[in-house]
């Protein structure tokens, strides 16, 4: 761009002389001066220089007349002056360029992040997956995997899931952004069901979320969704166990951005095995859509998984039953839909999301030349609302939440029934709410309750904690009571819970635990400390299967028990630039038992036929 043109008046002499220019270039912003900027009379090979160390140029035998002086640099934007050059005389002109804004390319770095940086709170988990895939305890990174240690039991092997506190498995809610999983496993090569390669964090709550209190007596596990990109970008991988691939980048609408994921197992595909092994197939996927919606964020997340065990050796060698299928099979999916709205509002953030959540299993299994057959569904459809407003000494969270469950369950060889209402009713409405606030100097406190409403029944959850310093030392001590609206006929005793994660729900038989936590985190260094733990807990309420032999799955009727548990917990972590130490170590003691129960009849939908 020319600039305006500069008007010199020149004296000297009438007769035709050659003048001078000299001056200095020095950068817009900060003063500081070009060194190597070139300077150069546009109309005139050869009238060029560059400027010195201290940003000085000079320009000799310039012709008298009008030119145009073009100033340029690296990284700095080019500026043109038109000049009226006198007779004889040197001119002083100074430049100042404006630098370039520069796009760097993005730099995606993988360290040894810390396993666990909740440095507050003993027991809560929080991984960064992208540094899963260079721990060297994992063949493949595993979302549910790196969370074993410590309080937290895990049996990779099977459906079983996390066993957190002394809890069951069926005692943990899961939630991918927020939007609940009912059944995230699988089994025989793979464990859990979420692609690592599209996930950003997991955070483990031992004590669960406020808003899902009621739907867990153990913890609550949170799977947040890796940030997406700027630009399009994919990873994957492919050994004897999985293959996956996860893609994410803008989707060329407005600011809208997507991720999705697909992941398969390749047990026995890439590698032989034994045939009278189960044979597993295992697929999942997960997709992502986010865009700016209303001075806020819409997330559209969406959720599958499958798997089918086929145990081809265990077929006696008599004809097919009629009615029956001609394997023993196992086959369990799960679905989940979610819609989620997030935007700063009144001070604080508001928060609605709805969703739909199902899970269903079947199986055909042959004993003794009988077929049994097993076939059981849910499905949740739930809306929640929610504010927060942060401050510099604490927080303030409330908000509400609805789901309407429905469930069926069928054996022998009944047809399998659909989701049906519970009696009592199957609407379960919570309020909630908690806040912390500073206590002095070093100390803080959390209060929080919710209230959940279904059919004639109604229970209050309250929990309490309170955290304080002392130098480089963290305590915490805390109380919760949780309830759990729908149970599950699991039992883990049973050869068929330890391959086939069926969760057969009940819905009027409300499990209450009651559990006290304390703990200290010691910060031994920059990039070390130390964590312990201790706990004991009282469940009561707890439906008890009770199978027989003659019983390959879940009788109508069961029973109501209770029981305890307590569990030191400990662990100690250090990470350095090349190296990474980890070391836990966890003891829990769980009785469960009927003493003091009674008869239940839970609220299922069952059919069964004899054959």
């Amino acid at each position: 761009m020319i600039a305006p043109v500069l008007l010199l008046a020149a004296l000297g002499s009438a007769l035709p002389q050659d003048a001078a220019l000299s001056g200095t270039v020095r950068d817009e912003r900060t003063g500081a001066p070009i060194p190597g900027a070139q300077v150069a009379v546009a109309a005139f090979a050869g009238h060029a220089t560059s400027t010195g160390a201290d940003g000085s140029y000079q320009l000799v035998e310039l012709p008298a007349g009008t030119w145009v002086l073009r100033v340029t640099a690296p990284r700095y934007r080019a500026q043109s002056l038109q000049v009226v050059v006198p007779t004889t005389g040197t001119m002083l002109l100074d430049f100042a360029l404006a630098p370039l804004p520069q796009e760097l390319a993005t730099l995606e770095v993988h360290g040894l992040p810390r396993r666990n940086d909740s440095t507050f709170a003993p027991g809560v988990r929080r991984l960064a997956m992208p540094g899963a895939d260079g721990r060297p305890t994992l063949g493949e990174a595993d979302a549910f995997r790196m969370l074993a240690g410590g309080a937290v039991a895990v049996r990779p092997d099977a459906p079983e899931g996390l066993h957190v506190r002394g809890g069951a498995s069926d005692q943990n809610a899961y939630l991918l952004d927020g939007i609940p999983i009912l059944n995230p496993f699988h089994a025989a090569g793979l464990f859990s069901a979420l692609d690592p390669g599209a996930l950003g964090t997991v955070t483990l709550l031992p004590s669960g979320t406020i808003g899902t209190a009621h739907e867990a007596l153990s913890s609550t596990v949170s799977v947040a969704t890796r940030p997406v990109g700027a630009t399009l970008s994919g990873r994957g991988s492919i050994s004897t166990t999985q293959a996956r691939a996860a893609l994410d980048g803008p989707l060329g609408i407005g600011r809208s951005r997507f991720l999705v994921s697909h992941r398969t197992s390749l047990v026995g595909a890439l590698a032989p095995t034994d045939p009278a092994y189960l044979q597993p197939e295992s697929n999942d996927w997960l997709a992502k859509l986010e865009t700016p919606l209303l001075g806020g964020q819409l997330r559209l997340i969406g959720f599958s998984a499958d798997d089918e065990m086929v145990a081809r050796a265990a077929l006696p060698p008599e004809p097919s039953v009629a009615g029956g299928s001609d394997e023993n099979v196992l086959a369990w999916v799960s679905h989940s839909a979610g819609l989620s709205w997030e935007a700063p509002r009144l001070g604080g953030t508001i928060a609605v999301q709805g969703w739909l959540a199902t899970t269903h299993a079947a199986a055909d299994w042959m004993e003794a030349g009988t077929w049994s057959a097993m076939r059981s569904s849910r499905g949740d459809v739930g809306l929640e609302a929610r504010y927060r407003r942060a401050a510099a000494d604490g927080f303030a969270e409330f908000g509400v939440r609805l789901a309407d469950t429905r469930m069926g369950y069928s054996s022998g060889l009944a047809p399998v029934p659909e989701p049906r209402r519970a009696p009592g009713g199957n609407i379960v409405s919570t309020a909630f709410g908690t806040g912390r606030f500073a206590l002095g100097q070093s100390g803080s406190i959390e209060v929080g309750a919710n209230l959940t409403h279904r059919g004639a029944q109604l229970r209050l959850g309250p929990r309490l904690e309170t955290r304080w310093q002392i130098g480089q030392v963290h305590l915490s001590a805390s109380a919760t009571r949780r309830h759990q609206f729908a149970q599950s006929l699991r039992d883990e005793a049973s050869l068929f819970s330890t391959i086939f994660p069926v969760q057969l729900y009940v819905a009027d038989v409300v499990a209450r635990h009651d559990q006290i936590a304390i703990g200290a985190v010691a910060e031994l260094g920059p990039a070390a400390r130390l964590e312990l733990l201790a706990w004991t807990g009282r469940f009561a309420n707890l439906l008890l299967p009770g199978l027989t032999v003659e019983q390959l799955f879940a009788p109508p009727d069961a029973t109501t028990g209770g029981g305890t548990s307590q569990g030191i917990g400990a662990g100690f972590t250090a990470t350095g630039q090349r190296t990474n130490v980890e070391l836990r170590y966890g003891y829990q003691r769980v009785r469960i038992g009927p003493a003091g129960g009674s008869p239940a009849r839970p609220g299922w939908t069952h059919r069964a036929r004899s054959r």
